[in-house]
Order: structure tokens, then C-alpha cells, then sequence
């Protein structure tokens, strides 16, 4: 890096595979605290990372975060394997919470402009969830029981009632 790491934790006690933190500006904060394997983590940013938690207790696949602003909070809480979460965007994220009991495979977000909040927060599994907007998304909760295959969010205008469409547009999928 060419500037400033003000915090890296990596507390755990099995094996940590791969950890790059590759910045331009500066590095807030970063927490790595699990109790078994972590394969890899890339963070890629050329301007501020202001915190990162990362707290899993068995296998957590890949993590890149690729941005070019500010990225204020991303959180990843999970009980088994998260393999892949990919954030790669050109303006400010506030905040990424993913909270699974059970295994999340994949999660995108490829974006533009602003990004508020994402919530994701099953008990089973989460196969796929892509976020491909222009401009700002304000909310997004998945909070579900079961399986989600595939969302996509594809938007190009401001999207402020996700948070009550969603739920139903999962329930559907569900029982359908």
C-alpha cells in the first residue's frame, strides 16, 4: 500500500490461507476472527475502507472487495461456508450485512452509484444474489428459511421499496 493501515485483526485458530489488502489511501479497519479456514480475501480499494468484519466459524471461500471510493461497513457472520462475495463498485457502499446459518455460494455486487444497505440473513441456502444497478439502491433485505436459487437486482432508477417486495417475490419463490 501507499498510505495509511490504522487496523488489522486476524484472530483465530486453525489456518488462514490468503490475505491481501492491497490500498492507495487509507485502511480503517479490518477483522478477520474465526475458528477454521480462511482461503482467501482480497481488498482492492484506492480510496477509503473505513471497516471490514469478517467473523465466520468453519470455511469462508473468497472475499474480494474491488472499489474505487468509500466502502463504510461490510459484514459477514456466518456458521458454515460462504464461498463466494464479490463487491466491485466506483462509488460508496454503507453497508453489506450477511448473516447465514448455513451456506451462502454466491453474492455480487456490481455497481455505479450508492449503495445504503443490504441485509442477507437465511437459515439454509443462498445460491446466488446479484446486484447490478446505475443508481441508488436504499434497502435490501433477504431474510429467508429455506433455499434461494438466484436474485437478481438489475435497476437503473431509485429503487426505495425493495424492502417490501422483496419478502414477497422470495415467498413466491419459495412455494413455488
Amino acid at each position: 500500500m501507499t498510505h495509511t493501515l490504522y487496523h488489522v485483526d486476524i484472530d483465530m485458530i486453525h489456518t488462514l490461507y490468503h490475505v491481501d489488502i492491497d490500498v492507495t489511501r487509507t485502511l480503517y479497519h479490518v477483522d478477520i476472527d474465526k475458528t477454521r479456514t480462511l482461503h482467501h480475501v482480497d481488498i482492492d480499494v484506492t480510496h477509503t475502507l473505513y471497516h471490514v468484519d469478517i467473523d465466520v466459524t468453519h470455511t469462508l471461500y473468497h472475499v474480494d472487495i474491488d472499489m474505487t471510493r468509500i466502502l463504510y461497513h461490510v459484514y459477514i457472520d456466518m456458521t458454515c461456508t460462504l464461498h463466494h462475495v464479490d463487491i466491485d463498485m466506483s462509488h460508496t457502499l454503507y453497508h453489506v450485512d450477511i448473516d447465514v446459518t448455513h451456506t451462502l455460494y454466491h453474492v455480487d455486487i456490481d455497481m455505479t452509484r450508492t449503495l445504503h444497505h443490504v441485509d442477507i440473513d437465511v437459515t439454509h441456502t443462498l445460491y446466488h444474489v446479484y446486484i447490478d444497478m446505475t443508481r441508488t439502491l436504499c434497502h435490501v433485505d433477504i431474510d429467508m428459511k429455506h433455499t434461494l436459487h438466484h436474485v437478481d437486482i438489475d435497476m437503473t432508477v431509485l429503487c426505495t421499496m425493495w424492502i417490501l417486495i422483496l419478502p414477497v417475490l422470495c415467498t413466491m419463490w419459495i412455494l413455488k
